[in-house]
Order: C-alpha cells, then sequence, then structure tokens
C-alpha cells in the first residue's frame, strides 16, 4: 500500500518557511502529482510471485531444451566415422 502526499501539510510547511500561500500551494500539488505518476508503475507481492512462477517454468523449458540439444550433438558425434 502507497501513502498518500499529503498537500496540506507541505504547503503548510511552504508557508511556515516564509512562502506565499499561493506558490506553497502549486508547489504541493506539483509535489503530490510526481508521487502519484510513480505509484502506478509499482510491482506488488502478487506481481512478483507470478513473475517468479513464469521464470520458474521458463527456465525449465530451456533446462529440456538444452538437454535434448545435448543429446543431439552426442548422437552426431556418434556418426562421424573414425579415422
Amino acid at each position: 500500500m502507497v501513502a498518500a502526499f499529503d498537500t496540506l501539510a507541505a504547503a503548510r510547511a511552504l508557508e511556515a518557511a516564509g512562502m506565499a500561500k499561493g506558490p506553497a500551494e502549486a508547489i504541493a500539488a506539483i509535489a503530490r502529482d510526481a508521487a502519484d505518476a510513480g505509484n502506478h508503475n509499482l510491482a506488488t507481492k502478487t506481481d512478483l510471485a507470478g513473475l517468479k512462477a513464469e521464470l520458474k517454468a521458463d527456465m525449465a523449458a530451456l533446462t529440456w531444451r538444452m538437454v535434448g540439444l545435448a543429446a543431439v550433438i552426442v548422437a552426431a558425434v556418434k556418426l562421424i566415422p573414425n579415422p
């Protein structure tokens, strides 16, 4: 869960530092929008678990392909006549 950006607290902090109310609110809104924009690309534990399962399946498939390729190479080498 992602925490919400508190624009009111940010604006008040900027005002307390001497900034006028209008610019302080505008900067707080911009900061909120920037924080929200990054939240759309976050992966959840469920996303990561799904990816892990997919990767395991892909690795298993690649392992069997490599075994098959090795078997073909061994068979081909046995077909080469000895000098």
